[in-house]
Protein backbone atom coordinates (compact mmCIF):
# COMPACT_ATOMS: atom_id res chain seq x y z
CA UNK A 1 0.00 0.00 0.00
CA UNK A 2 1.25 3.47 -0.84
CA UNK A 3 2.26 5.65 2.09
CA UNK A 4 0.39 8.63 0.64
CA UNK A 5 -2.19 10.37 2.76
CA UNK A 6 -4.59 13.28 2.48
CA UNK A 7 -3.36 15.01 5.59
CA UNK A 8 -2.09 18.24 7.03
CA UNK A 9 1.51 18.78 5.91
CA UNK A 10 3.92 18.95 8.84
CA UNK A 11 7.34 20.57 8.24
CA UNK A 12 10.27 18.27 8.80
CA UNK A 13 11.73 20.58 11.42
CA UNK A 14 8.55 20.58 13.53
CA UNK A 15 9.30 17.36 15.37
CA UNK A 16 9.00 16.66 19.05
CA UNK A 17 10.05 13.67 21.06
CA UNK A 18 8.68 10.25 20.05
CA UNK A 19 8.91 6.61 20.98
CA UNK A 20 8.88 3.52 18.83
CA UNK A 21 7.82 0.54 20.85
CA UNK A 22 8.92 -2.77 19.35
CA UNK A 23 8.36 -6.24 20.72
CA UNK A 24 11.43 -8.40 20.97
CA UNK A 25 10.05 -11.93 21.35
CA UNK A 26 9.83 -11.62 25.13
CA UNK A 27 13.49 -10.62 25.28
CA UNK A 28 14.23 -6.94 25.68
CA UNK A 29 13.09 -3.96 23.67
CA UNK A 30 14.41 -0.65 22.44
CA UNK A 31 12.86 2.78 22.45
CA UNK A 32 14.74 4.97 19.98
CA UNK A 33 14.13 8.65 20.47
CA UNK A 34 12.51 10.90 17.93
CA UNK A 35 14.28 13.19 15.52
CA UNK A 36 15.62 16.40 17.01
CA UNK A 37 14.36 19.70 15.72
CA UNK A 38 16.55 21.47 13.18
CA UNK A 39 18.84 24.12 14.64
CA UNK A 40 17.06 27.46 14.40
CA UNK A 41 18.31 29.93 11.80
CA UNK A 42 19.67 33.19 13.15
CA UNK A 43 18.96 36.57 11.60
CA UNK A 44 20.91 36.33 8.37
CA UNK A 45 23.33 39.14 7.48
CA UNK A 46 23.07 40.99 4.16
CA UNK A 47 24.09 38.87 1.18
CA UNK A 48 23.07 35.59 2.82
CA UNK A 49 20.07 33.97 1.16
CA UNK A 50 17.22 32.88 3.42
CA UNK A 51 17.06 29.60 1.50
CA UNK A 52 20.24 27.99 0.22
CA UNK A 53 20.92 26.77 -3.25
CA UNK A 54 21.17 23.00 -3.01
CA UNK A 55 23.33 20.87 -5.29
CA UNK A 56 23.34 17.09 -5.08
CA UNK A 57 25.92 14.96 -6.89
CA UNK A 58 25.20 11.24 -7.13
CA UNK A 59 27.59 8.70 -8.63
CA UNK A 60 26.57 5.26 -9.88
CA UNK A 61 27.94 2.07 -8.27
CA UNK A 62 30.78 3.81 -6.40
CA UNK A 63 32.42 1.88 -3.58
CA UNK A 64 32.95 3.58 -0.25
CA UNK A 65 36.71 3.00 -0.40
CA UNK A 66 37.06 4.72 -3.80
CA UNK A 67 36.32 8.10 -2.24
CA UNK A 68 39.89 9.03 -1.35
CA UNK A 69 42.62 11.60 -2.00
CA UNK A 70 43.93 9.80 -5.07
CA UNK A 71 40.70 9.34 -7.01
CA UNK A 72 38.73 12.37 -5.84
CA UNK A 73 41.02 15.09 -4.44
CA UNK A 74 38.49 17.89 -4.90
CA UNK A 75 35.70 16.05 -3.14
CA UNK A 76 38.09 15.33 -0.31
CA UNK A 77 39.42 18.89 0.03
CA UNK A 78 36.24 20.87 -0.72
CA UNK A 79 33.49 18.63 0.65
CA UNK A 80 34.94 16.08 3.08
CA UNK A 81 37.40 18.51 4.70
CA UNK A 82 34.78 21.27 4.92
CA UNK A 83 31.60 19.28 5.45
CA UNK A 84 30.24 16.29 7.34
CA UNK A 85 31.01 12.73 6.29
CA UNK A 86 28.51 10.14 7.50
CA UNK A 87 30.62 7.10 8.32
CA UNK A 88 27.68 4.70 8.57
CA UNK A 89 25.56 5.52 5.53
CA UNK A 90 23.78 2.74 3.65
CA UNK A 91 21.60 2.29 0.59
CA UNK A 92 18.47 0.56 1.89
CA UNK A 93 17.95 -1.08 -1.52
CA UNK A 94 21.34 -1.32 -3.23
CA UNK A 95 20.23 -1.10 -6.86
CA UNK A 96 20.08 1.88 -9.22
CA UNK A 97 16.38 2.55 -9.79
CA UNK A 98 15.03 1.64 -6.32
CA UNK A 99 17.77 3.70 -4.66
CA UNK A 100 17.10 6.71 -6.86
CA UNK A 101 13.36 6.40 -6.23
CA UNK A 102 14.14 6.51 -2.51
CA UNK A 103 16.23 9.64 -3.17
CA UNK A 104 13.22 11.33 -4.81
CA UNK A 105 10.65 10.28 -2.20
CA UNK A 106 12.37 9.75 1.17
CA UNK A 107 10.62 6.38 1.30
CA UNK A 108 11.60 2.76 1.63
CA UNK A 109 11.09 0.59 -1.43
CA UNK A 110 8.05 -1.10 0.12
CA UNK A 111 6.32 2.30 0.11
CA UNK A 112 7.35 3.79 -3.24
CA UNK A 113 7.10 0.32 -4.86
CA UNK A 114 10.14 0.50 -7.18
CA UNK A 115 11.72 -2.87 -6.37
CA UNK A 116 13.87 -3.32 -9.48
CA UNK A 117 15.28 -1.68 -12.60
CA UNK A 118 12.57 -3.39 -14.63
CA UNK A 119 9.86 -2.16 -14.80
CA UNK A 120 11.66 0.60 -12.89
CA UNK A 121 10.05 4.04 -13.10
CA UNK A 122 6.72 2.57 -14.17
CA UNK A 123 6.28 1.11 -10.66
CA UNK A 124 6.74 4.43 -8.83
CA UNK A 125 3.65 5.33 -6.79
CA UNK A 126 2.29 8.83 -7.49
CA UNK A 127 4.94 9.97 -9.93
CA UNK A 128 4.12 13.67 -9.64
CA UNK A 129 4.41 13.84 -5.86
CA UNK A 130 8.21 13.82 -5.65
CA UNK A 131 10.95 15.98 -4.21
CA UNK A 132 11.59 18.35 -7.15
CA UNK A 133 7.88 19.19 -7.24
CA UNK A 134 7.93 19.92 -3.49
CA UNK A 135 10.91 22.22 -4.01
CA UNK A 136 9.13 24.02 -6.83
CA UNK A 137 6.28 24.75 -4.42
CA UNK A 138 8.84 26.11 -1.96
CA UNK A 139 10.10 28.61 -4.54
CA UNK A 140 13.06 26.75 -6.05
CA UNK A 141 14.13 26.51 -9.65
CA UNK A 142 14.72 22.79 -10.14
CA UNK A 143 17.29 21.43 -12.58
CA UNK A 144 18.26 17.86 -13.39
CA UNK A 145 21.41 16.79 -15.22
CA UNK A 146 22.39 13.18 -15.89
CA UNK A 147 21.05 9.70 -15.45
CA UNK A 148 17.40 9.32 -14.46
CA UNK A 149 15.34 6.42 -13.13
CA UNK A 150 15.54 3.30 -15.29
CA UNK A 151 12.93 3.01 -18.03
CA UNK A 152 11.62 6.52 -17.55
CA UNK A 153 11.60 6.97 -21.33
CA UNK A 154 9.64 3.73 -21.81
CA UNK A 155 7.07 4.80 -19.22
CA UNK A 156 6.37 8.29 -20.56
CA UNK A 157 4.21 9.08 -23.56
CA UNK A 158 7.21 10.46 -25.44
CA UNK A 159 10.87 9.93 -24.66
CA UNK A 160 11.34 13.70 -24.81
CA UNK A 161 8.81 14.30 -22.01
CA UNK A 162 10.16 16.21 -19.03
CA UNK A 163 9.77 14.32 -15.75
CA UNK A 164 7.45 15.85 -13.12
CA UNK A 165 8.92 18.59 -10.98
CA UNK A 166 11.77 19.77 -13.19
CA UNK A 167 12.15 23.28 -14.65
CA UNK A 168 15.35 22.30 -16.45
CA UNK A 169 15.65 18.78 -17.82
CA UNK A 170 18.87 17.22 -19.12
CA UNK A 171 18.56 13.43 -19.01
CA UNK A 172 20.57 10.51 -20.34
CA UNK A 173 18.00 7.78 -20.82
CA UNK A 174 18.59 4.16 -21.78
CA UNK A 175 20.63 2.84 -23.45
CA UNK A 176 23.41 4.79 -21.77
CA UNK A 177 26.98 5.01 -22.99
CA UNK A 178 30.04 7.12 -22.33
CA UNK A 179 30.19 8.06 -26.04
CA UNK A 180 27.68 8.07 -28.91
CA UNK A 181 24.63 8.82 -26.79
CA UNK A 182 21.55 11.03 -26.80
CA UNK A 183 20.42 13.52 -24.17
CA UNK A 184 16.86 14.67 -23.66
CA UNK A 185 17.13 18.43 -23.15
CA UNK A 186 13.96 20.32 -22.24
CA UNK A 187 11.81 18.41 -24.71
CA UNK A 188 14.27 17.89 -27.52
CA UNK A 189 16.86 15.24 -28.37
CA UNK A 190 20.54 16.20 -28.60
CA UNK A 191 22.98 13.67 -30.06
CA UNK A 192 26.63 13.31 -29.09
CA UNK A 193 29.36 11.44 -30.91
CA UNK A 194 32.78 9.96 -30.22
CA UNK A 195 34.99 13.03 -29.94
CA UNK A 196 36.81 13.61 -26.66
CA UNK A 197 34.52 16.59 -26.01
CA UNK A 198 31.51 14.25 -26.26
CA UNK A 199 32.57 12.22 -23.23
CA UNK A 200 29.48 11.78 -21.06
CA UNK A 201 30.84 13.05 -17.74
CA UNK A 202 32.36 16.11 -19.43
CA UNK A 203 28.98 16.91 -20.96
CA UNK A 204 27.19 16.50 -17.64
CA UNK A 205 29.75 18.74 -15.92
CA UNK A 206 29.50 21.44 -18.59
CA UNK A 207 25.70 21.48 -18.48
CA UNK A 208 25.69 21.64 -14.68
CA UNK A 209 28.02 24.65 -14.71
CA UNK A 210 25.92 26.32 -17.40
CA UNK A 211 22.83 26.05 -15.19
CA UNK A 212 24.67 27.46 -12.18
CA UNK A 213 25.72 30.48 -14.24
CA UNK A 214 22.16 30.90 -15.51
CA UNK A 215 20.34 30.68 -12.18
CA UNK A 216 22.74 32.09 -9.59
CA UNK A 217 22.44 34.57 -8.16
CA UNK A 218 18.71 35.08 -8.70
CA UNK A 219 15.72 35.74 -6.46
CA UNK A 220 14.75 32.07 -6.61
CA UNK A 221 17.21 29.58 -5.09
CA UNK A 222 18.47 26.75 -7.30
CA UNK A 223 18.10 23.03 -6.70
CA UNK A 224 20.48 21.21 -9.05
CA UNK A 225 20.66 17.41 -9.11
CA UNK A 226 23.65 15.98 -10.98
CA UNK A 227 23.28 12.23 -11.50
CA UNK A 228 26.55 10.94 -12.90
CA UNK A 229 26.80 7.65 -14.79
CA UNK A 230 30.39 6.95 -13.70
CA UNK A 231 31.73 4.61 -12.46
CA UNK A 232 28.95 2.34 -13.83
CA UNK A 233 30.18 -0.44 -16.10
CA UNK A 234 28.88 -0.26 -19.65
CA UNK A 235 28.73 -3.95 -20.65
CA UNK A 236 30.25 -5.33 -23.84
CA UNK A 237 32.96 -3.50 -25.73
CA UNK A 238 36.01 -3.88 -27.93
CA UNK A 239 38.26 -6.39 -26.10
CA UNK A 240 41.27 -4.53 -27.49
CA UNK A 241 40.36 -1.53 -25.38
CA UNK A 242 41.71 -1.24 -21.86
CA UNK A 243 38.29 -0.71 -20.27
CA UNK A 244 36.07 -2.92 -22.43
CA UNK A 245 33.04 -3.94 -20.41
CA UNK A 246 33.96 -1.62 -17.57
CA UNK A 247 33.61 2.06 -16.77
CA UNK A 248 35.14 4.23 -19.49
CA UNK A 249 37.45 7.01 -18.25
CA UNK A 250 37.69 10.45 -19.80
CA UNK A 251 40.33 10.28 -22.58
CA UNK A 252 42.36 12.65 -20.41
CA UNK A 253 42.56 9.92 -17.78
CA UNK A 254 43.12 6.75 -19.80
CA UNK A 255 46.59 6.22 -18.36
CA UNK A 256 45.56 6.46 -14.72
CA UNK A 257 45.12 3.41 -12.48
CA UNK A 258 46.22 1.10 -15.30
CA UNK A 259 47.58 -1.93 -13.46
CA UNK A 260 46.23 -0.74 -10.10
CA UNK A 261 46.37 -3.66 -7.67
CA UNK A 262 43.00 -5.13 -6.78
CA UNK A 263 42.31 -4.90 -3.03
CA UNK A 264 42.00 -8.35 -1.50
CA UNK A 265 40.33 -8.03 1.91
CA UNK A 266 39.72 -11.18 3.97
CA UNK A 267 36.41 -11.85 2.19
CA UNK A 268 37.90 -11.59 -1.29
CA UNK A 269 37.38 -14.91 -3.09
CA UNK A 270 36.01 -16.26 0.19
CA UNK A 271 37.33 -19.79 0.74
CA UNK A 272 34.60 -21.26 2.92
CA UNK A 273 31.09 -20.31 1.77
CA UNK A 274 29.36 -23.30 3.32
CA UNK A 275 27.47 -20.98 5.70
CA UNK A 276 26.23 -18.73 2.90
CA UNK A 277 22.96 -18.86 0.91
CA UNK A 278 22.77 -21.33 -1.94
CA UNK A 279 23.37 -18.74 -4.66
CA UNK A 280 26.71 -17.86 -3.02
CA UNK A 281 27.62 -21.52 -2.47
CA UNK A 282 27.19 -22.07 -6.20
CA UNK A 283 29.73 -19.40 -7.12
CA UNK A 284 33.09 -20.87 -8.18
CA UNK A 285 36.31 -19.60 -6.69
CA UNK A 286 37.78 -16.72 -8.65
CA UNK A 287 40.49 -17.92 -11.01
CA UNK A 288 43.68 -16.01 -11.72
CA UNK A 289 42.36 -15.08 -15.17
CA UNK A 290 39.16 -13.74 -13.63
CA UNK A 291 41.11 -11.88 -10.96
CA UNK A 292 43.06 -10.05 -13.67
CA UNK A 293 39.82 -9.08 -15.39
CA UNK A 294 38.32 -7.80 -12.13
CA UNK A 295 41.52 -5.88 -11.46
CA UNK A 296 41.35 -4.30 -14.93
CA UNK A 297 37.74 -3.19 -14.42
CA UNK A 298 38.57 -1.93 -10.94
CA UNK A 299 41.28 0.37 -12.31
CA UNK A 300 38.90 1.67 -14.98
CA UNK A 301 36.25 2.46 -12.37
CA UNK A 302 38.78 4.49 -10.39
CA UNK A 303 39.94 6.33 -13.51
CA UNK A 304 36.35 7.23 -14.45
CA UNK A 305 35.90 9.02 -11.10
CA UNK A 306 38.60 11.56 -11.94
CA UNK A 307 36.24 13.33 -14.37
CA UNK A 308 33.47 13.33 -11.75
CA UNK A 309 35.91 14.98 -9.36
CA UNK A 310 36.80 17.60 -11.96
CA UNK A 311 33.09 18.28 -12.28
CA UNK A 312 32.88 19.00 -8.55
CA UNK A 313 35.79 21.41 -8.94
CA UNK A 314 34.05 23.14 -11.85
CA UNK A 315 30.81 23.43 -9.87
CA UNK A 316 32.63 25.03 -6.93
CA UNK A 317 34.49 27.39 -9.28
CA UNK A 318 31.20 28.43 -10.91
CA UNK A 319 29.57 29.06 -7.52
CA UNK A 320 32.60 31.09 -6.44
CA UNK A 321 32.43 33.14 -9.64
CA UNK A 322 28.74 33.94 -9.10
CA UNK A 323 29.32 34.74 -5.43
CA UNK A 324 27.00 31.92 -4.33
CA UNK A 325 29.32 29.35 -2.77
CA UNK A 326 28.54 30.54 0.77
CA UNK A 327 24.82 30.37 -0.02
CA UNK A 328 24.97 26.81 -1.36
CA UNK A 329 24.65 23.37 0.19
CA UNK A 330 26.48 20.59 -1.66
CA UNK A 331 25.85 16.89 -1.10
CA UNK A 332 27.81 13.97 -2.55
CA UNK A 333 26.80 10.30 -2.47
CA UNK A 334 26.41 7.12 -4.55
CA UNK A 335 23.25 5.17 -5.29
CA UNK A 336 24.86 1.94 -4.04
CA UNK A 337 28.20 0.20 -3.67
CA UNK A 338 29.74 -2.57 -5.79
CA UNK A 339 31.56 -5.90 -5.54
CA UNK A 340 35.01 -6.57 -6.94
CA UNK A 341 35.48 -10.20 -5.93
CA UNK A 342 34.34 -10.09 -2.30
CA UNK A 343 32.46 -13.27 -1.31
CA UNK A 344 33.41 -14.62 -4.78
CA UNK A 345 31.13 -12.03 -6.41
CA UNK A 346 33.01 -10.75 -9.49
CA UNK A 347 30.69 -7.85 -10.39
CA UNK A 348 27.38 -7.04 -8.71
CA UNK A 349 25.64 -4.58 -6.41
CA UNK A 350 22.29 -5.98 -5.32
CA UNK A 351 23.46 -8.53 -2.73
CA UNK A 352 23.05 -7.19 0.84
CA UNK A 353 26.63 -7.44 2.06
CA UNK A 354 28.53 -4.37 3.23
CA UNK A 355 30.27 -3.81 -0.12
CA UNK A 356 26.90 -3.04 -1.75
CA UNK A 357 25.15 -1.42 1.21
CA UNK A 358 27.72 1.11 2.42
CA UNK A 359 28.01 4.31 0.40
CA UNK A 360 29.82 7.63 0.75
CA UNK A 361 27.63 10.46 2.02
CA UNK A 362 29.05 13.95 2.47
CA UNK A 363 27.22 17.23 3.10
CA UNK A 364 28.83 20.66 2.94
CA UNK A 365 26.43 23.09 4.65
CA UNK A 366 27.31 26.74 5.34
CA UNK A 367 27.00 27.41 9.07
CA UNK A 368 24.14 29.90 8.74
CA UNK A 369 21.92 27.03 7.60
CA UNK A 370 22.85 25.12 10.76
CA UNK A 371 21.81 27.94 13.07
CA UNK A 372 25.37 29.23 13.17
CA UNK A 373 26.77 25.92 14.43
CA UNK A 374 30.15 24.69 13.29
CA UNK A 375 29.65 21.67 11.08
CA UNK A 376 31.18 18.47 12.48
CA UNK A 377 33.62 16.66 10.22
CA UNK A 378 32.25 13.16 10.84
CA UNK A 379 28.99 11.72 12.11
CA UNK A 380 28.70 8.11 13.19
CA UNK A 381 24.97 7.32 13.68
CA UNK A 382 23.35 4.94 11.21
CA UNK A 383 21.77 6.85 8.31
CA UNK A 384 20.37 5.84 4.94
CA UNK A 385 19.32 7.13 1.56
CA UNK A 386 15.81 7.52 3.02
CA UNK A 387 17.24 10.50 4.95
CA UNK A 388 18.37 12.55 1.95
CA UNK A 389 14.98 13.96 0.89
CA UNK A 390 13.97 14.90 4.47
CA UNK A 391 17.28 16.74 4.90
CA UNK A 392 16.83 18.65 1.63
CA UNK A 393 13.28 19.63 2.59
CA UNK A 394 14.50 20.78 6.00
CA UNK A 395 17.07 23.04 4.35
CA UNK A 396 14.46 24.37 1.92
CA UNK A 397 11.70 24.85 4.54
CA UNK A 398 9.57 22.71 2.25
CA UNK A 399 6.92 20.06 2.81
CA UNK A 400 6.47 16.73 1.00
CA UNK A 401 3.13 17.78 -0.43
CA UNK A 402 1.34 18.68 -3.64
CA UNK A 403 -1.73 20.71 -2.75
CA UNK A 404 -3.43 18.68 0.02
CA UNK A 405 -1.78 15.36 -0.78
CA UNK A 406 1.39 14.57 1.13
CA UNK A 407 3.84 11.74 0.69
CA UNK A 408 4.76 10.26 4.05
CA UNK A 409 8.55 10.04 4.19
CA UNK A 410 10.30 7.29 6.14
CA UNK A 411 13.60 9.08 6.73
CA UNK A 412 14.80 11.85 9.02
CA UNK A 413 16.57 15.16 8.56
CA UNK A 414 20.29 14.94 9.26
CA UNK A 415 20.85 18.63 9.99
CA UNK A 416 21.01 18.26 13.76
CA UNK A 417 23.71 15.59 13.40
CA UNK A 418 25.77 17.95 11.25
CA UNK A 419 25.48 20.52 14.04
CA UNK A 420 26.84 18.01 16.59
CA UNK A 421 23.45 17.43 18.18
CA UNK A 422 22.53 13.75 18.25
CA UNK A 423 20.36 14.00 21.35
CA UNK A 424 17.12 13.52 19.47
CA UNK A 425 18.37 10.98 16.94
CA UNK A 426 17.64 7.30 17.67
CA UNK A 427 20.69 5.85 19.40
CA UNK A 428 19.59 2.30 18.57
CA UNK A 429 18.28 2.99 15.10
CA UNK A 430 17.53 0.05 12.81
CA UNK A 431 17.13 0.46 9.06
CA UNK A 432 15.40 -1.98 6.77
CA UNK A 433 17.16 -3.36 3.71
CA UNK A 434 15.00 -4.94 1.04
CA UNK A 435 14.79 -5.95 -2.57
CA UNK A 436 12.24 -7.53 -4.85
CA UNK A 437 9.17 -9.66 -4.31
CA UNK A 438 11.37 -12.72 -3.92
CA UNK A 439 14.69 -11.06 -3.17
CA UNK A 440 15.41 -10.41 0.49
CA UNK A 441 14.45 -8.34 3.46
CA UNK A 442 16.56 -7.58 6.45
CA UNK A 443 17.48 -5.16 9.16
CA UNK A 444 20.75 -3.44 9.97
CA UNK A 445 21.93 -1.46 12.96
CA UNK A 446 25.38 -0.13 13.78
CA UNK A 447 26.76 -3.48 14.82
CA UNK A 448 24.62 -6.24 13.27
CA UNK A 449 22.82 -7.23 10.12
CA UNK A 450 20.10 -9.87 9.75
CA UNK A 451 18.88 -10.98 6.30
CA UNK A 452 16.05 -13.23 5.15
CA UNK A 453 16.53 -14.45 1.58
CA UNK A 454 13.03 -15.16 0.33
CA UNK A 455 13.63 -17.80 -2.34
CA UNK A 456 12.81 -17.86 -6.04
CA UNK A 457 9.56 -16.54 -7.47
CA UNK A 458 6.97 -19.20 -8.26
CA UNK A 459 6.29 -18.79 -11.98
CA UNK A 460 3.14 -16.80 -12.76
CA UNK A 461 2.65 -15.63 -9.18
CA UNK A 462 3.84 -12.98 -6.73
CA UNK A 463 4.79 -15.57 -4.13
CA UNK A 464 8.13 -17.15 -3.38
CA UNK A 465 9.30 -20.72 -3.05
CA UNK A 466 9.73 -21.75 0.59
CA UNK A 467 13.53 -21.99 0.55
CA UNK A 468 14.00 -19.26 3.16
CA UNK A 469 17.69 -18.79 3.92
CA UNK A 470 18.92 -16.62 6.79
CA UNK A 471 22.10 -14.72 7.54
CA UNK A 472 23.17 -12.90 10.70
CA UNK A 473 26.53 -11.16 11.19
CA UNK A 474 28.12 -9.32 14.07
CA UNK A 475 29.79 -6.45 12.21
CA UNK A 476 31.85 -5.45 15.23
CA UNK A 477 33.72 -8.74 15.49
CA UNK A 478 33.24 -9.87 11.88
CA UNK A 479 33.24 -6.79 9.62
CA UNK A 480 33.96 -8.88 6.51
CA UNK A 481 30.97 -11.16 7.16
CA UNK A 482 32.90 -14.41 7.07
CA UNK A 483 30.94 -16.24 9.77
CA UNK A 484 27.17 -16.52 9.51
CA UNK A 485 25.77 -16.75 13.05
CA UNK A 486 22.55 -18.42 11.89
CA UNK A 487 21.52 -20.87 13.17
CA UNK A 488 22.57 -19.64 16.60
CA UNK A 489 25.01 -21.78 18.56
CA UNK A 490 25.08 -19.56 21.64
CA UNK A 491 22.46 -18.00 23.87
CA UNK A 492 23.74 -14.50 23.00
CA UNK A 493 23.34 -15.13 19.28
CA UNK A 494 19.89 -16.62 19.85
CA UNK A 495 18.78 -13.54 21.76
CA UNK A 496 20.25 -11.24 19.11
CA UNK A 497 18.42 -13.05 16.33
CA UNK A 498 15.19 -12.78 18.29
CA UNK A 499 15.68 -9.04 18.68
CA UNK A 500 16.50 -8.55 15.01
CA UNK A 501 13.63 -10.72 13.81
CA UNK A 502 11.19 -8.69 15.88
CA UNK A 503 12.64 -5.39 14.66
CA UNK A 504 12.37 -6.56 11.06
CA UNK A 505 8.78 -7.67 11.61
CA UNK A 506 7.92 -4.10 12.58
CA UNK A 507 9.95 -2.40 9.85
CA UNK A 508 8.86 -4.53 6.89
CA UNK A 509 5.68 -2.46 6.47
CA UNK A 510 6.60 0.68 8.41
CA UNK A 511 5.82 4.19 7.22
CA UNK A 512 6.64 7.65 8.53
CA UNK A 513 8.08 8.86 11.81
CA UNK A 514 6.10 8.92 15.05
CA UNK A 515 5.34 12.47 16.18
CA UNK A 516 5.69 13.83 12.67
CA UNK A 517 3.40 11.74 10.47
CA UNK A 518 -0.09 10.21 10.68
CA UNK A 519 -0.39 6.71 12.08
CA UNK A 520 0.40 4.18 9.33
CA UNK A 521 -2.12 1.46 8.40
CA UNK A 522 0.34 -1.19 9.58
CA UNK A 523 0.61 0.42 13.01
CA UNK A 524 4.40 0.49 12.61
CA UNK A 525 6.39 3.68 12.26
CA UNK A 526 9.90 3.66 10.82
CA UNK A 527 12.85 4.54 13.03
Amino acid sequence: MSALRHTRCVPISAIGFAAIAILVLALHGGSPGAQAAKPGKPNLPPGIAAKPNIITIVTDDQTLASLNETTMPTVMSQLVAQGTSFTNSIATTPLCCPSRATFLTGQYTHNHQVFSNRPGYESLINKRNVMPAWLQRAGYVTAHVGKYLNRYGKSSQKETDIAPGWDEWVAALEPRSYFDFELQVNGRTVKYGSEDSDYLTRVFNWRAVKLIRKYTPEKQPLYLQVDQFAPHERGAGDPAQRCAGGAIPDPLDNQFFDGESLPQPPNYNEKDVSDKPQFIKELPEISEEERLDIERRYGCALASLLAVDRGVSQIIEALTATGELDNTVIMFTSDNGFFFGEHRIPAEKTIPYEEALKVPLVWRVPSQYLGGATQVRTSDPLVGNIDIAPTILDLADAQPCLKKTCRVMDGRSLLSLMAADSSGFPADRHLMIEQGVCGYRGVRNLSEVYIEHLGARIEGTDTCSPELELEHYDLTTDPFQLGNLYPATSNAALQAQGRLFSRLDALRNCAGIEGRDPAPPSGHYCE
